[in-house]
């Protein structure tokens, strides 16, 4: 009987949201994107199981329904959410734009800089920890648009440092051996 990676047993995992490091300046908004774009990754590696803690509410809202009977077609048994084994979580160390400039042109540049860590909840024990960081620069002909452009260099130093934060879980998890 052949195993499919589907069968196999996954790690299950809970991303939690970033904490700005004191002197960072970040909104909620944006601890949001990064967290939403880790969760991403993690999920999208289909190394893991993850689990929605976020929207616990919805979720524990829709058991709910489906506990009166108020549902149709089979539901599934409720009052039992998957436990985490792990939890991900970080600090966000670095993160800013800058805008430079040279003749006619106007650019951006982007830094993220994220610590993760990834805990065993059992345990409680710090498991790893690794720093990821992202740097990314956009340039323009001056003509308008700086917000889109400073817009879209954030968003792609995050999307950078997500990709990152998910890599470094996996290779947490599963390390190569080098025979």
């Amino acid at each position: 009987m052949a195993l499919t990676l589907s069968a196999l047993s996954k790690d299950v995992v809970v991303v939690e949201q970033f904490q700005p490091l004191q002197n960072c300046k970040i909104d909620e908004g944006m601890l949001q994107n990064i967290r939403n774009r880790v969760l991403d990754g993690v999920l999208n590696s289909r190394k893991f199981e993850v689990v929605e803690r976020a929207q616990l509410k919805t979720v524990l809202k829709e058991q709910s329904l489906v506990d009166a009977g108020l549902t149709e077609g089979k539901a599934p048994e409720s009052n039992n959410l998957k436990a985490a084994g792990y939890v991900m979580y970080g600090t966000v160390i670095r993160f800013g734009v800058e805008k430079l400039m040279a003749n006619n042109i106007k650019a951006f540049r982007a830094d993220v800089e994220i610590q993760l860590r990834f805990a065993n909840i059992e345990t409680g024990r710090i498991r790893a920890v690794k720093t990821v960081k992202g740097t990314e620069i956009k340039s323009a002909i001056l003509a308008g648009g700086d917000a889109r452009l400073e817009e879209d260099v954030l968003n792609a130093a995050i999307v950078s440092v997500a990709k990152d934060a998910a890599n470094a879980l996996v290779e947490l998890a599963f390390p190569t051996t080098v025979l």
